[in-house]
């Protein structure tokens, strides 16, 4: 059958009357557009509601703190609820955007970003569960809430490849950063000082802790059984304090690529702050109360000969931290 095109130009009316002609109809009054000094505004969300929907937030997690940067993620933990978790990525995004705004942090987080497969060796991401080099938890109930260590298992071996030995870096780590949301001054350069240490930890140039390396149960600390434990604590202070240094940039990093890396007093020049002169009161001169008490455990537990200091043979401590520190 043909059809009319009067078929296509009057529909019928679907309530079984005949539609008026276009020349004579008029609209009815419900139908005239609001007028924008009388139309009623959309009711605003209140508070509640607003928290409300954070709350119900579909669990995850991961938060994406860049778009460019996938292997770099927040972590959930189990104290957050949606609406604590999604404001705390929230603030990671900030401080994470002002630290790719310069040239320093942009390169320190995009290097982090591109050992993401490195340090995963042989594995596989999934959308729920994706690869990482740098896991960023909220440190508000923590004791140290600014912190880092190295991705592991519990055992102090899985550690290692983070950390450098005689001269060599290590395969590198991923890792796990604690960030404090809550804290006051400049947020961005707390996580810029620990994203450092995950920086070097990614590229296997750490200072390695005593415990974690071949030397923790060293014969020069059975010499002294009743002072084993405070010689062991002044040598991983000293190790600790070489890798604090070596991250804030009183003291150089060897063993990098193009002898670049990043630290804190170059982000903080990058974002015009004063650089720190000391870590936690201290500076790496040999003046320090940790170098005073190693010197002296050092001198204490040296039982070289004439010929074996000539020839160049380190002390027992001496031995420990060159194998650690160069």
């Amino acid at each position: 059958m043909k059809l009319r095109s009067s078929s296509f130009s009057k529909p019928s009316s679907s309530f079984g009357s005949s539609s008026p002609s276009p020349s004579t109809s008029r609209p009815r009054s419900d139908s005239l557009p609001a007028k924008p000094e009388t139309a009623k505004p959309k009711p605003v969300a209140t508070p509640a509601q607003l928290q409300a929907g954070k709350n119900n937030l579909k669990p995850t997690d991961y938060g994406v703190v860049d778009p460019n940067l996938q292997g770099i993620r927040t972590r959930r933990d189990n104290g957050q609820s949606g609406a604590q978790f999604a404001d705390f990525t929230q603030d990671v995004r900030q401080s994470t955007n002002r630290l790719t705004s310069k040239p320093v942090g942009n390169q320190m987080l995009n290097d982090i970003n591109g050992r993401t497969q490195a340090v995963n060796p042989g594995a596989t991401g999934t959308q729920s569960k994706p690869l990482t080099a740098m896991d960023i938890y909220s440190g508000r109930n923590s004791a140290m809430p600014n912190s880092h260590v190295p991705r592991n298992d519990g055992t102090l071996s899985s550690t290692r490849p983070a950390y450098r030995f005689d001269g060599q870096p290590g395969a590198g780590t991923a890792s796990d950063v604690k960030y404090n949301e809550n804290g006051g001054g400049q947020r961005f350069n707390s996580l810029g000082h620990e994203s450092v240490h995950a920086w070097r930890a990614s590229n296997g140039v750490q200072v390695s802790p005593l415990a974690a390396s071949k030397h923790s149960n060293a014969d020069v600390f059975k010499q002294h059984p009743s002072h084993s434990a405070n010689m062991k604590d002044t040598v991983d202070n000293r190790l600790r304090l070489t890798e604090e240094f070596e991250t804030v940039g009183l003291r150089p990093t060897p063993h990098t690529k193009n002898n670049w890396a990043p630290s804190e007093n170059a982000i903080r020049a990058e974002h015009g702050l004063p650089s720190r002169q000391d870590y936690s009161g201290l500076k790496p001169d040999g003046k320090n109360s940790n170098d005073q008490a190693f010197k002296n455990y050092d001198e204490g537990t040296d039982a070289r000969n004439f010929f074996q200091k000539l020839s160049g043979q380190p002390s027992p401590f001496q031995k420990i931290v060159g194998d650690l520190e160069k």
